[in-house]
């Protein structure tokens, strides 16, 4: 009996469709005027920041310093600032790549992955608010400095954008 009166519930709901005074409209105007906003500006990375652990969009446990303990397992949170949004009679799409880089304290490549992070996006609904993470084992790696660069790519746009964080190993 329980399910039936699920199934009766569900169907009501989307039979009836939105309902008298509904705000979607004005929401769906306000999404349009923030993919406008985000597509005339310049393609970012916000918020990079050494974290213990990530959770989900700006949730997130950062280490009180830029420094960490030998062995430890780190984890890079960022958020992509005015990703270009196309928009077609199908919906919506973002599409971006972010290389990984790790250098040493004299410059030296330790780690170089291309296009490490790839996201294609396509949906009737647009996507807003983009983070990317990346999760480094730093088991065999010496105490010293560090340097984490990324770069990361609009692939609709053709545009791209660099950023580094520096931390140590002890």
């Amino acid at each position: 009996m329980r399910i039936i009166y699920s199934v009766v519930i569900a169907v009501a709901i989307i039979m009836s469709g939105s309902a008298p005074g509904s705000q979607y409209g004005k929401i769906d105007k306000i999404k349009e005027q923030i993919i406008e906003i985000q597509n005339s500006g310049e393609l970012g990375v916000r918020n990079l920041t050494l974290c213990r652990k990530i959770i989900g969009y700006g949730v997130y446990i950062p280490y009180t310093t830029n420094v960490t303990p030998k062995g430890a397992v780190i984890y890079f949170y960022s958020e992509v600032e005015n990703i270009f949004t196309s928009k077609s009679k199908d919906g919506y799409a973002v599409n971006f790549s972010q290389d990984v880089i790790l250098v040493n304290s004299k410059g030296k490549e330790l780690l170089n992955m291309p296009k490490a992070i790839k996201f294609n996006y396509s949906s009737v609904k647009p996507v807003l608010n983009l983070y990317i993470t990346f999760k480094l084992n730093l088991s065999s790696a010496a105490p010293g400095d560090y340097i984490y660069k990324i770069v990361l790519y609009d692939e609709l746009r053709g545009a791209k954008v660099k950023a580094e964080y520096p931390f140590t190993i002890k």
